[in-house]
């Protein structure tokens, strides 16, 4: 399937459906959801010394996740 260009931001919930069928990238998913969450992926990156690609945004969801889930305890 071929993965269509993003500009600007979306709404989540348009986002993850464009994710799920496989139409965006997770790295376009992160960075088009606000210029915040954009900037947070490039300073995690950043201090990881990570590429800006598909696994480095695969770890920055998953230490979203995890800090969403220590904040609620």
């Amino acid at each position: 399937m071929e993965r269509i260009d993003l500009k600007g931001y979306y709404r989540e919930d348009i986002l993850i459906g464009l994710f799920q069928e496989g139409k965006i990238s997770r790295c376009q998913l992160i960075c088009h959801l606000s210029p915040e969450r954009r900037q947070q992926f490039v300073d995690f990156c950043n201090e990881n010394n990570l590429q800006q690609d598909e696994e480095a945004a695969e770890l920055f969801a998953e230490e979203q996740l995890m800090i969403e889930q220590n904040s609620e305890i």
